[in-house]
């Protein structure tokens, strides 16, 4: 109630806006989370990385899945300079990846082959999607070790669609940590994924 208050009197604070959403958003008032989240947005401090973020967990929230994976496909497409945001969407398309691949076992267990080859599907898919956009970091100044990391983490869950190929997707995946641990030698992940 003083936070609405405080609102009235100063209606252009994005702080305010901001703390109100993530209040609109707990307590699941859907329409009101959005149109705060949209005053926030559309403040000219606020940056296309924080909005694409509370944006997507908005939508997470209310499990809208197909909305969260095409904000994050657009944002890959719309800030390809933006090293941190792409590193974002990339644990995203992880993300993605992990729920697919529990829908291929869920499939497989029940002997739905349709089911299991369209979730392969778009298991391989999203891995093909973060293993671009770890390869456009790559590009970026500062973004190598990062590709790096990413690209071998690629390599090592893709030997779960493709067990054919696993000792080559582990190679794989071990040469990409050797070039992050050459980077960056302090950094644990690049341990942990080379061993």
């Amino acid at each position: 109630e003083y936070l609405e208050d405080y609102l009235k009197w100063f209606p252009d604070d994005p702080a305010c806006h901001l703390v109100l959403y993530r209040a609109a958003a707990g307590q699941r008032r859907w329409t009101a989370a959005q149109t705060l989240l949209d005053h926030y947005a559309s403040t000219g401090a606020v940056l296309p990385s924080s909005r694409l973020r509370l944006q997507h967990s908005l939508w997470a929230l209310q499990d809208r899945r197909a909305e969260c994976w095409d904000l994050v496909q657009r944002a890959i497409t719309e800030h390809a300079d933006d090293g941190s945001l792409l590193g974002w969407c990339a644990s995203k398309a992880l993300e993605e990846e992990l729920r697919a691949l529990d829908e291929v076992k869920a499939a497989a267990a029940t002997g739905d082959e349709a089911g299991r080859a369209e979730a392969s599907a778009r298991a391989a898919a999203a891995l093909d999607l973060a293993e671009q956009v770890y390869r456009t970091m790559g590009t970026l100044d500062g973004g190598e070790f990062s590709s790096e990391l990413g690209l071998s983490a690629v390599a090592m869950k893709r030997a779960d669609l493709e067990p054919e190929r696993s000792l080559e997707l582990f190679e794989l995946s071990s040469e990409h940590a050797a070039a992050a641990l050459q980077l960056d030698p302090s950094y644990w992940q690049a341990h942990y994924n080379l061993g």
